[in-house]
């Protein structure tokens, strides 16, 4: 039976539909635009009537009319001309068009324009002593043309939805997204959403689906057309640094933010001028001399901040939008360019032998990639003198790891520093702002203050380059750390198998420690750089006050102190502010330069290097059109690693040569043979540019045609994960009868007969639920199901049995789904595969590729070795075949849901808030053995500061009180001075011991949690590694750990100071003003922070 609480969510639900369709139907007719135009035109007739006292009277003609607007003065003209043409542009605009938008905006300007020159002429003489408005001779009428005005100029266009202009015309949205038509006050205030934050209260977990459609100017095809030609260097990029990139792709937006940080910090010291001058007001009592009235400043008190408030909300809205956009171009930009890199070229080919090495043009293709995959072993070789490593790469990086940390780690602190104009734009003017409104009230004593500032600059600025050197440092050991992970995870099965759990966890433990201590060090360095910059405005200030009171002689009055700290303040919090923004921008500046790095300095493929280019072009001027077909190479040399000028190969380098012209047949089986180790996958690899190319003749080339397609499987075999079915579609259209074909062909109808769901069963990461022979006929079935004519096939018989092997040569590579194409097949079984090949081709131990002819004969006798081992295998295949074969019978591995063949279990996503566990979780890990008493320290420490920063307030109001009926020179200067002094010295003191304090609880609490996260990981069931992508495991090892390590760290000691400082502000005025007026202050500070 349902609940009455679900019934009434699901009429909610309902409810919220209708209503949900029929906005979508109205903004899709714009009836507001009608109504608010039409809205438009009549206000400007009505306000055109009111202005002239419309003339079209009775016993007036319209020549009367006309001798009326010539006796009119230049500016009534100047208004009728303005009215009729709004008129005009407001009936021209009822109803949709191209032009209508335009026009709208055009009318509302010059209604605005005018509301403005009504403004200066009538509403600002009001707010003064000295004016008068210009046109009060109007009476009511005045009254009632400028609320016309203000109804038609602002109200009116604030609620005015706006017209959906689609980024492409051709291929608009049926739907769009509220943002983009959304009216400029919804835009200010949040309220377009509105509706899904009501849809997202009533329901326990908001469905992807439930969620507004993106805006197409947010979708990541549009992304990439207009950022990637200014970021990525093949997309014709100028060559220049990261950031001016960015800066031109949002040049617009970041525009958008500077204009509002300028508006805010204009406003913000707004409200100081206006305290100064009510505090003189309240002082003097006269108004001789005053311009502006005092209830102009007490109203400038309240509009200033809500302006800009309004102003901030929106620096946020496009800061917000630029974050995103950034995040989805880079993962993008890192992604596309990965799949540039060179084949294998994360591995490392620098060490070289000591002492002489004679160089030789072939070598072992199995040592060369042993090399390759195990660098962590190669540079342990180096250290133990084995090898040494060339000097320009002493530590080679596992590109694998740096890709998962810059789309992680390096990503999420480039977002953090979304906020840098804030630090390159405001705080310089609101420092030079500080530096005018000081110098007003305090005279020449500003100036002292802004030398002393200009004297400690130096020492942030050293500060901030440890910053960025310690963060480079700690990076590397972040890298470090997640090439450990990811390495564990990939082994994580056989980790758990071995017994080693424990061994692996110190391991990846001692990785940590390492990292820990730069990070403690990159905190200590930041928490110093935040003293410095909290220290330099406090001097400043005392400085200042010192050289007011001692040297200038003159008295500390009430408009004076309190105005002034105010301003003081600003200073304060834009420094503190620095000091923290400073650390987020060096270790930007750190990320985005580690992305660019990546981007312009990783070994490529030949095609996207553009010294290899150039080769690869005269390569193919070579082939002329009888030879586009041709399938080969011809006098050419190919090395895993690019060869310089003056580089020398070792002995351990592997090269693959060809002399001569060697081409492939086309439209049947190329049997390519040789020793283990030889370099047959090379070929392959060659021929699909994932090697250097290096010419050894004015004529040399290599061809691959593409136009047909290409369908290659690797030896070591490799499916995504997901369902069987959509691992051999690859993404192709679904074909029944062929899809039943190479089922049947590569041998599988049996093994699909096992699973319960059969070719909808998950193979899981990496095909854990398969056999190593499932996968390798799983990746065979992909290349075969797809429609290339080039098939190249690796080793594709290596991972079966001698009766699986048969059934793939019989019916798969002798079946009329690979008529017609052309195979090159990479084997060592020629004894199965031989007879029906068309071409043999042979790679010698030296790397050389030579041809062996079309029959299996004349290659057996090119290597006795290969003629033994091919009489090896001739005798098992013939012992095989003496048993009855049929499909080879399936093994079965892994556990499914029977019902759905899932395997990887969706990541659980948190409904409703934190929970206390997860809070109590952090807050146990920072106090560590002793939580109650670190949880106290930092209350009493996070306290006093505030106390001390409130005290320090309240003595300068007793310091200017002194002042009161006596001479400068009767009051005690120095006492006063020192005692402030102390005052500010012992509330840094309080702020610096409770961030070091905090520090170190919060690098307890990182270790804590990482140690318990990775043993963990270490200590899980089969079943749950089953479940869970390895992606998942290293996401929740690098990029929450990262979270942890600052974010978290940073957030939650901002918030608790906060909270103190807003319960000190709330408690102190108690402590001073008397009963009547507290309980009025309580009543009104509840309401405001409310």
């Amino acid at each position: 039976m349902t609940s009455p609480s679900a019934t009434i969510a699901g009429m909610r639900r309902r409810n919220y539909d209708v209503t949900h369709q029929y906005e979508n139907i109205l903004n899709r007719i714009y009836p507001d635009f009608l109504k608010n135009s039409g809205m438009l035109l009549v206000n400007c007739v009505q306000t055109y009537q009111l202005l002239h006292e419309a003339p079209l009277k009775e016993g007036h003609t319209a020549v009367d009319c006309f001798h009326r607007l010539l006796q009119c003065s230049p500016s009534q003209l100047a208004l009728v001309a303005t009215y009729l043409y709004a008129s005009i542009l407001a009936f021209f605009a009822i109803g949709t068009g191209p032009l209508v938008s335009l026009m709208r905006k055009h009318v509302v300007v010059i209604l605005l324009v005018v509301t403005g020159v009504y403004v200066y002429r009538d509403i600002i003489p009001w707010m003064t002593y000295t004016l008068q408005p210009m046109d009060s001779a109007d009476g009511q009428l005045l009254y009632i043309r400028l609320v016309l005005l203000c109804i038609s100029a602002i109200i009116v266009p604030l609620f005015i939805p706006r017209i959906y202009v689609p980024i492409d015309p051709k291929n608009p949205m049926e739907v769009p997204n509220p943002e983009q038509t959304a009216s400029i006050f919804s835009l200010a205030f949040y309220t377009f959403l509105d509706p899904i934050v009501k849809e997202a209260s009533v329901v326990p977990h908001l469905p992807f689906h439930r969620l507004p459609p993106l805006a197409d100017y947010d979708c990541s095809a549009h992304l990439k057309k207009t950022s990637f030609p200014h970021l990525d260097q093949f997309h014709g990029r100028k060559r220049r640094h990261m950031f001016w990139s960015l800066m031109h792709v949002f040049s617009w937006e970041y525009s958008g933010m500077a204009l509002c940080l300028t508006f805010m910090s204009l406003t913000r010291f707004i409200s100081p001028l206006a305290l100064n001058r009510i505090l003189e007001y309240m002082e003097n009592g006269d108004t001789q001399g005053r311009i502006m009235t005092p209830w102009f400043w007490v109203g400038s008190l309240l509009v200033a901040p809500a302006m800009g408030t309004v102003a901030w909300q929106w620096y946020i809205f496009l800061a917000t939008r630029c974050l995103a956009r950034t995040q989805a171009i880079f993962t993008q930009l890192i992604f596309e360019h990965s799949l540039r890199i060179q084949f294998k070229a994360e591995t490392s080919s620098d060490a070289t032998l000591e002492g002489d090495v004679e160089s030789r043009s072939g070598g072992d293709e199995q040592d060369a990639q042993s090399q390759r995959t195990a660098a962590v072993e190669g540079n342990a070789k180096a250290k133990d003198g084995g090898m040494k490593p060339a000097p320009q790469h002493a530590e080679k990086e596992n590109l694998i790891g740096k890709i998962n940390t810059l789309v992680t780690v390096d990503l999420d602190t480039i977002l953090n520093t979304k906020d840098f104009l804030t630090f390159v734009l405001q705080v310089p003017l609101e420092l030079v702002l500080a530096g005018v409104f000081l110098y007003k009230i305090l005279g020449w004593s500003s100036f002292v203050g802004c030398a002393s500032i200009l004297l400690m600059l130096p020492i942030p600025g050293y500060v901030t380059s440890l910053i960025q050197k310690y963060h480079k440092a700690k990076m590397a050991k972040t890298d470090a750390r997640v090439d450990a992970i990811a390495e564990a995870v990939g082994v994580l099965r056989m980790i758990k198998l071995f017994g080693w759990e424990k061994k692996m966890s110190r391991s990846l433990n001692d990785k940590r420690e390492e990292e820990l201590v730069w990070v403690w060090k990159s905190k200590v360095i930041e928490l110093l750089n935040g003293i410095i910059n909290s220290i330099i405005p406090t001097i400043t200030m005392v400085v200042t006050y010192a050289t007011f009171t001692i040297i200038m002689k003159q008295s500390l009055t009430p408009s004076i102190v309190f105005s002034s700290m105010v301003i003081f303040d600003v200073v304060r919090i834009k420094f503190h502010t620095t000091s923290w923004g400073v650390g987020q921008i060096m270790r930007g500046k750190v990320a985005l330069e580690r992305i660019q790095s990546f981007l312009r300095e990783t070994d490529l493929l030949d095609e996207f290097d553009e010294k290899s280019a150039e080769r690869l072009a005269k390569a193919a001027s070579h082939i002329d059109e009888m030879h586009e077909s041709v399938i080969g190479f011809k006098d050419c040399v190919f090395t895993w690693d690019a060869l310089d000028g003056d580089s020398r190969p070792t002995s351990r380098a592997f090269r693959l040569k060809i002399e001569g012209e060697l081409c492939f047949r086309r439209d049947c089986i190329n049997l390519i043979v040789g020793p283990t180790g030889a370099g047959k996958t090379s070929v392959l690899m060659a021929l699909l540019g994932e090697m250097h190319y290096n010419p050894s003749s004015a004529d040399s080339w290599y061809h691959l045609p593409r136009a047909g397609g290409i369908a290659y499987a690797a030896q070591e075999s490799w499916v995504q994960n997901d369902t069987i079915r959509n691992n051999i579609l690859f993404g192709a259209p679904y074909d029944d009868e062929r899809y039943k074909k190479v089922i049947y062909q590569c041998a599988l109808t049996k093994d699909l007969e096992l699973f319960d769901t059969g070719d909808h069963t998950e193979v899981g990461e990496m095909g854990l639920t398969l056999s190593g022979g499932q996968k390798a006929r799983v990746t065979l079935a992909r290349a075969l199901y797809s429609s290339a004519e080039i098939l190249l096939l690796d080793d594709i018989l290596v991972a079966l049995d001698v009766h699986t092997s048969r059934w793939i040569v019989k019916e798969c590579l002798q079946g009329d789904l690979i008529q017609g194409r052309t195979v090159l097949l990479v084997t060592h079984n020629v004894a199965l595969a031989g007879p029906i090949a068309g071409f043999f081709v042979t790679v010698d131990s030296n790397g050389a590729v030579k041809e062996a002819g079309t029959t299996l004969s004349s290659t057996l006798a090119l290597s006795p070795a290969m003629e033994e081992e091919f009489e090896a295998e001739k005798d098992a295949v013939e012992e095989a075949t003496k048993e009855e074969t049929s499909a080879p019978n399936g093994t079965k591995l892994g556990t499914v849901n029977k019902a759905t063949g899932k395997l990887i279990l969706a990541e659980e996503i948190q409904q409703g808030s934190v929970t206390w566990k997860a809070i109590t979780l952090y807050l146990r890990a920072l106090g560590g053995k002793r939580p109650v008493f670190f949880a106290a320290v930092c209350v009493v420490s996070m306290l006093a500061s505030p106390v001390a920063s409130s005290f320090s307030v309240w003595f300068l109001g007793h310091w200017s009180g002194q002042y009161k009926g006596r001479s400068p020179e009767e009051v005690d200067v120095f006492f006063y001075l020192s005692m402030y002094i102390l005052t500010l010295i012992g509330m840094e003191v309080f702020m610096a011991f409770n961030d070091i304090y905090y520090i170190t609880g919060a690098q307890r609490a990182s270790r804590y949690i990482n140690n318990t996260l990775v043993e963990s990981i270490l200590t899980s069931t089969l079943r749950w590694l089953d479940e869970t992508p390895a992606s998942r495991i290293i996401s929740r090892c690098t990029q929450d750990i990262g979270t942890i390590d600052n974010e978290l760290a940073s957030t939650f000691q901002r918030f608790a100071t906060v909270a103190f400082i807003m319960a000190v502000k709330l408690v102190a005025p108690l402590l001073f003003a008397p009963t009547g007026v507290a309980k009025k202050y309580i009543g009104l500070r509840i309401c405001f922070e409310i």
